[in-house]
């Protein structure tokens, strides 16, 4: 039971620093597509955003065990 707890614990942790994080590189990416209407742009950031959402989670999931 109690492992059973730690995972939990675990995954709840690592999705709360995920959000927290990755809503600050949504946000960053948005307001830059709002600002600058490419499409190259558009491309490009799109591949960032989920190699930092990627990296993000992993952090997090790390980070927190």
């Amino acid at each position: 039971m109690s492992a059973f707890l730690f995972w939990i614990n675990v995954l709840r942790n690592a999705f709360v620093a995920f959000f927290q994080d990755g809503l600050w590189a949504l946000a960053f990416f948005f307001l830059l597509h709002k600002t600058f209407e490419n499409g190259k742009l558009m491309r490009v950031s799109k591949v960032v955003v989920t190699a930092v959402l990627v990296l993000l989670f992993l952090h997090a999931f790390f980070r927190s065990i």
